[in-house]
C-alpha cells in the first residue's frame, strides 16, 4: 500500500512539474509579445525622413543666342533680364506678314516665345495695309510709339509704296515712325527689313536699295532676307509667291520666317 502511495505521489509531482513548466512557457510567450520594446519597435520607431529633391530648372544663358542683335538691343535685353521684366519685341509690316499660323511673323512669334519664354520675350504683330504716307497722315506712328517696345522689327511697306510714294518721301515717313517711337521710349531699337522679293522688280528694286542705304547711313540694323530667296530674275521665285498678289505663299513664309528666327535666336 505504501508502495502504491509512493508511486501516486511521484506521478502527481511529475504532473505538477509538467503543468507548471507549460504554464511558465505560455506566460513567457505572452509577455514577450506584449513587450513594447520588441513588438512595437517598428511601430514606435520614427519614420525615416526622405529628402525629395526638386528638379532644378535649367537657366539658359540667353546672351549666347543674341549674337546678331544690335548692341543697343543686347544691352536693353540684358537690362530687362536683370530687372526681371518682359522684353517687348514688336513686328510691324505690310500685309505680307501673312495670316496666323503660317505667316512668317506668326511663325517668328511662336518660335521666339517658345524658345525664350513669353515671360522673357513677348512678341506683338501689327499689320498695316496702307502706304507710309497714309500711315503718317492717320497718325499711325503714334500707335507704334504707344507699344513702348524694346525692339521693333520694321518692314516699312516699301512694296505698298511702289509707284505711289516717292522714294525720298517714303524714307522720310520711315524716319517719322522711328523718331516718334524714340520720343516715347528713347531705348527703343529698330531693325529694318524689306518686304518680300518679286519677279524682276524694277522701281521696287530701286526702293529696296534705297532702304538698305538709308539703314547703313543712319546706323540702323538691316535684315536682308532677300539673300535667302531665289534670284529675283529667275522664274523660280514664283514658286514662293501667291498668284496675282505678289505676296509670299506658304513656302515663301517659311523662307522668310527661318531667316528671321535664325537672326533672333542664333545657335
Amino acid at each position: 500500500m505504501k508502495a502504491v502511495f509512493t508511486t501516486l505521489l511521484a506521478i502527481a509531482c511529475a504532473v505538477i512539474l509538467i503543468w507548471g513548466n507549460i504554464h511558465w512557457n505560455q506566460k513567457s510567450v505572452v509577455s514577450g509579445s506584449n513587450d513594447p520594446i520588441t513588438s512595437n519597435s517598428n511601430k514606435n520607431k520614427p519614420a525615416e525622413s526622405k529628402t525629395i529633391e526638386k528638379p532644378v530648372k535649367e537657366e539658359k544663358d540667353f546672351s549666347t543666342f543674341t549674337l546678331h542683335w544690335p548692341d543697343e538691343a543686347k544691352a536693353a535685353f540684358n537690362q530687362a533680364l536683370e530687372e526681371k521684366r518682359t522684353f517687348k519685341l514688336l513686328i510691324v509690316g505690310s500685309g505680307s506678314v501673312g495670316e496666323e499660323p503660317t505667316g512668317w511673323a506668326y511663325q517668328v512669334k511662336k518660335e521666339v516665345e517658345e524658345f525664350y519664354g513669353s515671360d522673357v520675350v513677348s512678341v506683338n504683330i501689327r499689320e498695316v495695309n496702307e502706304t507710309t504716307l497714309a500711315f503718317i497722315q492717320n497718325d499711325g506712328q503714334d500707335t507704334i510709339a504707344e507699344e513702348q517696345a524694346d525692339l521693333i522689327l520694321f518692314e516699312p511697306f516699301t512694296l505698298t509704296d511702289n509707284g505711289l510714294v516717292l522714294i525720298e518721301d517714303s524714307l522720310a515717313n520711315i524716319q517719322t515712325v522711328i523718331d516718334t517711337a524714340k520720343e516715347s521710349n528713347p531705348n527703343t531699337v529698330f531693325i529694318l527689313q524689306p518686304p518680300n522679293p518679286i519677279y524682276q522688280p524694277k522701281l521696287y528694286a530701286t526702293q529696296v536699295e534705297a532702304l538698305a542705304e538709308y539703314a547703313a547711313e543712319n546706323n540702323i540694323a538691316y535684315l536682308d532676307h532677300w539673300e535667302a530667296w531665289p534670284d529675283t530674275q529667275s522664274e523660280e521665285i514664283y514658286e514662293f509667291l501667291q498668284d496675282g498678289t505678289g505676296q509670299p505663299n506658304e513656302e515663301g513664309h517659311k523662307i522668310w520666317s527661318k531667316y528671321v528666327i535664325d537672326y533672333l535666336m542664333s545657335k
